[in-house]
């Protein structure tokens, strides 16, 4: 009715693997629109209410698809992968301010979510009233921590419209962080966002490849810290920034002294969540989440 040239596509979802229907099948397990805007293509979820124009569901990149024609073509596709070329980043964008006060760390946090990732905070808070959502976002914070964490505040954007992103702040005072080593004081910072774990990738050898897309979820992670040391101190050794990167996954940190007393870290990881990891390149991939690790381990000392 709107005269908008769309056309129903079908979808054998990203977890179904590959393969699923390669020989003749009609075991399609999704269905999505593909419209046509200024000249334009765009894929489009319709059962996430939550979910921005043009971004799409983790395990629909790179989906097998057959697109249905309509009246304005009756050219058929066949079976293709899902490529999504004008579709939203999947973003996550942090900015973080920690001041040591004694033995404590209080922290401020302002965070945007592009794409899929702001369906899921909407999704998660958009019902909520304020102390539920303050009580909610304690327990999600304190998840990261040994010690205890009280948070002070938490603040959302609007919630209700469905723009590309979802911006939204806390702040929060984490107890008995910091040790204590002589005269020196240290502490390591905690990223909200795990950009490399081993928790499935313990093994040394594996048998089959890593489907990647579904580890990770989102194309880049970017974290600004700040650190402010306490009045009358400065910071004394500094980390060696570092980059790192395996095929398509790029991770580098960054450490400036921007005074004596004032410390800036840069922290980003870049992926396109295609790749698979074949068996072969297994041993380099876990060594690349190693090197992440330690690099994440190190210690922020002042006196």
């Amino acid at each position: 009715m709107a005269g908008i040239n769309a056309q129903m596509v079908l979808v054998d979802t990203r977890e179904n693997g590959q393969l699923d229907i390669l020989l003749p099948s009609v075991e399609f397990n999704h269905c999505i629109v593909k419209a046509e805007l200024d000249k334009k293509h765009y894929y489009i979820e319709l059962t996430d209410n939550d979910l921005p124009f043009s971004s799409l569901p983790n395990n629909l990149n790179g989906a097998l698809i057959v697109e249905i024609p309509n009246k304005y073509s009756t050219v058929t596709t066949g079976l293709k992968q899902l490529q999504l070329e004008n579709k939203t980043r999947d973003v996550i964008k942090r900015i973080m301010d920690i001041k040591p006060d004694e033995n404590d760390l209080e922290i401020t946090m302002r965070t945007v979510k592009y794409g899929n990732p702001s369906s899921f905070m909407r999704a998660d808070y958009g019902k909520l009233d304020e102390e539920k959502r303050k009580k909610d976002m304690e327990e999600s914070v304190a998840n990261d921590y040994k010690n205890n964490v009280k948070l002070k505040f938490v603040k959302f954007g609007d919630l209700e419209k469905l723009t590309d992103s979802v911006e939204y702040s806390y702040g929060f005072r984490v107890k008995n962080e910091i040790a204590e080593i002589g005269s020196l004081k240290t502490f390591r910072i905690v990223y909200p966002d795990v950009v490399a774990s081993l928790d499935n990738f313990s093994a040394d050898t594996r048998v089959y490849p890593i489907e990647f897309w579904s580890y990770e979820n989102v194309d880049l992670y970017e974290t600004v810290v700040t650190i402010t040391a306490p009045t009358g101190t400065k910071f004394t050794e500094v980390p060696t920034t570092e980059t790192l990167a395996f095929k398509d996954l790029n991770y580098s940190i960054q450490y400036t002294l921007k005074a004596p007393d004032k410390l800036t870290i840069v922290r980003r990881f870049t992926n396109t969540r295609q790749q698979q990891i074949p068996v072969a390149d297994y041993p380099g991939f876990k060594s690349f989440f190693e090197k992440i690790i330690k690099a994440e381990n190190k210690f922020i000392a002042y006196k």
